[in-house]
C-alpha cells in the first residue's frame, strides 16, 4: 500500500523520440502482442521519462509518506487547507492546485537550504533507530513465546489468533510493547524529490 500523486499539468523535459517510443510500446500491450524484451524497453524507458519529468508522478509507501506528508504539513500550514491535510492521508484523489504546489515547493526548498530538513532527519531517525533496537527484543520474545505455544499445544503453525487464551494476553501485552515511531522513517532526498514534483506537476493529485 502506498500513495500515487499524479501531476496536472506536468512539464514535459522529455525527447520527442522517446515519447513516441513509449506510445508504440503501449500500443503492442494494449494489443497484447508485445514480447518480453519489449517489456524491459517500456519499464526502463518509463524509469527515464519520469527521472526526466519530475512532475509526472511521485509515490510513496505508505511508511514514507506518512512522516514525510506530517512534515509537508507544517511546513505549509498557511498554504494548505485542513482539506488538503486531510485529503493527503487518503487515497481520494484529492487535488492540490498548482499554485499550492508550487508555495509548497517554494517553501521546502528554504527548509532544505538552510538545515532544518537535516535536523528533522536526524531526529527522526534517531528515533527510529531507537525503536527498531526495542522491536527487535520484542520480536524475538514473540519467537519464544510462539515455540512454547507450539510445545504446549502440539499445533506447529498455530497463529496468535488461536493462541489459548492465557498466551494470547501475553501476545496482546507484547504487541502494545511495540514503538510504531520504528515504522515511519524520513530522508532529506525524499523530500528534495517530492519538493521537485510540486514545482513541475501543475497541480497533482493524491491517489
Amino acid at each position: 500500500m502506498g500513495f500515487d500523486l499524479y501531476g496536472e499539468n506536468p512539464k514535459n523535459n522529455a525527447m520527442e523520440d522517446d515519447l513516441n517510443r513509449r506510445e508504440e510500446l503501449d500500443k503492442l500491450w494494449e494489443d497484447d502482442k508485445i514480447t518480453d524484451e519489449q517489456k524491459e524497453e517500456y519499464y526502463e524507458l518509463q524509469k527515464q521519462l519520469r527521472e526526466t519529468n519530475p512532475g509526472d508522478y511521485f509515490r510513496n509507501n505508505v511508511w514514507w509518506w506518512r512522516q514525510m506528508w506530517n512534515f509537508v504539513c507544517n511546513a505549509c500550514e498557511d498554504v494548505l487547507t485542513e482539506e488538503d491535510m486531510a485529503g493527503g492521508s487518503f487515497n481520494d484523489n484529492h487535488l492540490i492546485s498548482e499554485e499550492k504546489a508550487l508555495a509548497m515547493a517554494d517553501l521546502l526548498d528554504v527548509l532544505i537550504k538552510d538545515g532544518t530538513v537535516d535536523t528533522i532527519e536526524k531526529e527522526i531517525m534517531a528515533g527510529v533507530e531507537k525503536a527498531r533496537i526495542i522491536n527487535e527484543a520484542i520480536s524475538k520474545e514473540k519467537e519464544e513465546l510462539r515455540e512454547i505455544v507450539r510445545k504446549a499445544t502440539g499445533k506447529k503453525d498455530i497463529a496468535p489468533i488461536d493462541y489459548p487464551e492465557d498466551f494470547r494476553k501475553l501476545w496482546d501485552k507484547l504487541n502494545d510493547k511495540e514503538d510504531w515511531a520504528g515504522r515511519y522513517p524520513f530522508d532529506k532526498e525524499n523530500v528534495i524529490q517530492f519538493s521537485k514534483f510540486c514545482r513541475q506537476s501543475g497541480g497533482f493529485r493524491i491517489c
